[in-house]
Order: structure tokens, then sequence, then C-alpha cells
């Protein structure tokens, strides 16, 4: 009896522990779903393993995306501003961030990275163009072999306005970045073309094995001016307009400086249908590809022809020479100028981040003569299914007590009092009825050469660099290159500007709650409701299988 009596109470004491023992399972169980939940996750993260639920296609790659991309070879870094966490939070930088980050997975040659601006804003220092560039958190700055582009988030859509708020139309990443992408690598890199043949001032390095010829016209004076274009991502290449065999500018142009010239352009017959002089080209270039052109020309220099391209594109080459005591840097005749700080007006546009510091840099200009517009408002037409609009606007002024002179048979004759434009840049934009879509030709045009001398875009406590680079970046527009099969500019493209949006009324502030009614679950940024949900299903059903189990058991056990 005492043996049995020891193993009945032996029975009895495992039939209490057993359900600690299930308890003790219990919680094992729950910690390795727990734990297996968090491993999913990361690596669910980590890799890129999600699935795009969205009938749109919004967070997948299209099939004209990957196949651009393969042909790119040169190594691209894709920089986010700030954590991935709160980018996959962000209402704008969402799409952008995920669409990045599946074309660091598939490509070798694109790398992502992500780096909090506001705890290490060095980390982007480099690509500040000017002293008073702000690049915000959700900026998205896309750069290879020292080229760069930055945007921001709104870039990436098709907006429109409706009432007091934004509307969202249709996410035009695709198309966007592509063009980001092509504008800073090799691929079709855009050129930068100097004239030379009529006293232009050019430089030519001597590692330029291309352009060896052309040594002997070399000019230190517009190293700098040549060294700004390199930094603004273009190419340089030279061109002489009085060639025979040249019928139109090169195809990859999008920007033609004529730096100083001192001799005059041939305007042919204007009336010939075959007219190839350098003005007609020139002209053709402007008006039917939509090109851009610099023109720095000294007061002193007669050029009628030249001039009179000028005054189509709405130019007036006054012949003065302005004098600036109130402006001047002890010799009125190098004046500080005054900037276009009319809110309205291009210029304005291209150099307002710089213009609207509280102690902005100062841009000189030096043996200067003045300019005005040639006509008498702003002109607004027609020509068949186009519509056309010209604009004008002061770059540069002198003050308001500038004195203009001219020479007159020996003698200084002096002007009134007036405030002068030392630079200009004038606008001609055209849109097609048909594609709604505007595209615009550009021509700038300063009343001096020294402008762009190297005494002052070398010394950085001038703000001459400042205003060239940004107005080159401007000119240029080397973000266009992209195929119109992945949305383009027109809302008549193949994609309609983009993955469209399922709703037309869809609203900035209102792209959150469309994505999760679009049933993005599986993305990070989920909402408590999906939480709760996958906590259900994923823990919570284990769990309560196990415990009942457990429960089972033990009444089992305890009643029989």
């Amino acid at each position: 009896m005492g043996k049995t009596g020891k193993m009945i109470r032996t029975a009895h004491a495992l039939q209490v522990s057993r359900p600690r023992l299930f308890s003790l399972l219990v919680g094992l169980v729950a910690a390795l779903v727990a734990a297996a939940n968090v491993s999913a996750a990361l690596l669910v993260q980590s890799r890129g393993l999600y699935v795009d639920l969205t009938s749109e296609g919004l967070y997948t790659l299209s099939p004209e995306m990957t196949a651009l991309f393969d042909q790119i070879e040169e190594d691209v870094t894709i920089t986010f501003c700030d954590d991935p966490d709160r980018l996959m939070a962000g209402t704008g930088t969402r799409y952008v961030y995920v669409m990045a980050r599946a074309l660091a997975k598939r490509y070798d040659n694109i790398h992502l990275v992500t780096v909090n601006t506001v705890r290490n804003p060095t980390a982007i220092a480099k690509y500040r163009t000017t002293s008073a560039t702000r690049i915000d958190p959700d900026d998205v700055i896309v750069s290879a072999g020292g080229r760069y582009r930055i945007y921001a988030p709104d870039s990436f859509y098709t907006v429109g306005e409706s009432a007091d708020k934004e509307r969202y139309w249709s996410f035009n990443g695709e198309y966007k970045l592509a063009s980001a992408v092509l504008s800073v690598t090799s691929l079709e890199q855009p050129y930068v073309y100097f004239t030379y043949g009529h006293g232009e001032a050019i430089y030519v390095s001597p590692d330029d094995a291309e352009h060896a010829a052309l040594l002997p016209r070399s000019n230190e004076e517009a190293r700098a001016l040549y060294e700004l274009m390199l930094d603004a991502g273009l190419r340089v290449g030279y061109l002489n307009l009085d060639e025979t065999d040249l019928t139109a500018l090169p195809s990859d142009c999008v920007l033609v400086v004529l730096n100083g010239p001192t001799a005059d352009y041939d305007s042919g017959d204007i009336y010939a249908h075959d007219n190839r002089s350098p003005l007609d080209l020139l002209h053709t270039y402007l008006a039917e590809r939509y090109g851009a052109m610099m023109v720095f020309k000294d007061p002193e220099d007669s050029l009628p022809n030249l001039e009179e391209l000028l005054f189509q594109w709405g130019i007036v080459c006054d012949n003065v020479y302005i004098r600036d005591t109130a402006r001047s840097m002890g010799d009125p005749g190098t004046l500080i100028a005054d900037y276009n700080t009319d809110e309205n007006q291009m210029s304005y546009g291209v150099y307002a981040e710089v213009a609207d510091l509280p102690n902005a840099p100062r841009t000189i200009v030096r043996n200067t003569g003045a300019l005005t517009m040639a006509w008498q408002s702003e002109r607004q037409g027609s020509s068949g299914t186009e519509n056309i609009a010209a604009f004008y606007s002061p770059f540069l002024y002198s003050s308001d007590e500038a004195l203009a002179f001219t020479v007159a048979e020996g003698e200084l004759v002096y002007e009134s009092p007036a405030r002068y434009a030392v630079a200009a840049l004038s606008t001609r934009g055209r849109t097609d009825a048909h594609e709604q879509v505007t595209r615009y030709s550009y021509v700038f045009a300063a009343a001096t050469t020294e402008l762009a001398a190297g005494q002052w875009l070398s010394d950085p406590a001038y703000g001459n660099y400042d205003l060239l680079f940004a107005l080159v970046r401007y000119l240029s527009r080397t973000d266009e290159y992209a195929s119109m099969e992945l949305g383009g500019v027109s809302l008549n493209s193949s994609k309609m500007g983009g993955k469209q949006f399922r709703y037309s009324d869809l609203y900035e502030k209102e792209t959150k709650l469309y994505d999760r009614n679009r049933l993005l679950k599986v993305y990070p940024a989920i909402t408590a409701a999906d939480k709760r949900l996958i906590a259900v299903w994923v823990l919570g059903l284990p769990l309560l299988a196990v415990s009942v189990t457990g429960v089972l058991v033990y009444i089992r056990r305890r009643y029989r």
C-alpha cells in the first residue's frame, strides 16, 4: 500500500501541474509566434517583399519603366532626405520611395540612400547650388557623376487646382524619376554650345582632344563661364555658325551661348525658302525647337543683324552706357545691380532664393549698356492650332539715379536719371490646342560681357555665379527626356499623365485615406485597424487554439 500510495500521490501531482505546463506552453508558443511575426515583418521590410494590391499598379514598375532603365549603365544615386518610416508615412513621398526601392532592388547601378537631413544637414551640403538653396526633408535628389537634380514631392504628381485645394489627378512619378535619371546620366546628356568665329570669347580645356584645333582661340577669361556650365550638368561644345554645311543646330543642344561677339552675323536672304544663314539657324532653333539662347554683348559693338534677332524676341539694345554713382563700387561704371523682386515675373522665379536673402549677395555689372522691351505690352496671339504668348522680364536693374550717356562728336551726352535694365529675359510659349501642352523658348541678353567675367564668377562673395547658375539650370531644362509612354507632361499621352487615381476629386490631404481604401494593408504604413486584424489572425488564433486545448486537457484529466 505504501508503494501504491506513493504512485497515486505522484500521479495526482502530475495532474495538478499539467495546467501550469500548458500555461508555460501557451506563453512559449505566443513568444514564438510574436518573434516569427516580427521577423517576418522585418524581412518583408528589408527585402521589399510587398504585394501591390492597388488596381492602378501605383507601387509596381511598368514595363516601359523597366525597359528604359535597362538602357542606363551609369551609377545613379536616389537620395531621400528623411528616415524610411517617415517616408512611408508621408503623403507625397511614399509612392516615390517604394518606386525607388524597387529600382534599387532590380538594378545594381541604382543606389537608394536615406539620410535624416534635420539631424545631419551636412550630408546634403554638396547639393546646395547657392548660398540660399533650401532642401526640405521631403525632397528627392537624383545624382550621378557630379550632376544632380532636386525635386519637391509635388513634382511627381499631375496636379490641378480646384477652388482653394490642389487636386491630384495622377501619380506621374515614373516619368519624372526617369527624366531625372536620364538627365544626370550619360544617356542623352545635353550640350551647351559656345559659338565662335565672330570674336566671341570661348575657353577650351587643354585636355579636350576633340576640340584641340580650337585651343588657339581659348580665352582664360571665359574659363569661369565654361566651368559653370559643367557644374550645371551640361557638356560643352563649340559651333561655328558660318559653316556652309550646317543646316541646323545639333539635336543635343539645349542652350547656345554668344559670349561677347564683336563682328555681326550674316542674316542672309530672309525671304529665301532655304535660308541657312547664322541668324536663321538661331531663329529656327528657338522658334521651332523651343531652344534657349544667352547673349552677352558689349554696348560698344554695333551688331545690327544680331540686334534685329533680339528685337524679334522682344529685346532692344539701347546704344547707351550706364553710370551709376548711387550703386557703384567706387568706379561709377562698375555698378551693383538690383534684382527684379516682382513675384509675377520670370526673373524673380529664377533667382528668388537669392534675392530674398536679408543680405543678398551683390551682383556686379561693369561697362554695361541698357535694354528695353520691344513691345508696348506682353504679346498674345495664335497661329493655326497654336496659341502663342511672349513675355519680357528685366533680369537686373541699375538704381533709379543711374545716368545713361552717348558719345556725340566727341562729347558725352547724358539723359535724365532713370532706372535701366542691364539684363533681360524673354520667353515665348506655344500651346497646342489638341495636346494642351505648352512649350517654351528662352532668350537671355546682357548689355555687357562682364556679367560673366571670371573676376566675379570665381569669387563667392558676389552673386554673379549664383544668378547665372540658376539661369542656366532654368534655361537648359534637362529633365524632359523620358518617354511619353511613362506619362509625360500631357494628359493626352498614352498613360494620361501618369498612373491615374481612381477618383478625380482626390486632394493632397486625402491620399492617405485613399491608400487605405485601396487595401494597401501589406505596406508598413498600415492603419491601427489593420494591425488589430493582423494580431487577431496571426497571433490571436494560435493562442486561442492552444488555450482551448489546454483547458480541455485539464478538464479531462481533472474529472476523469
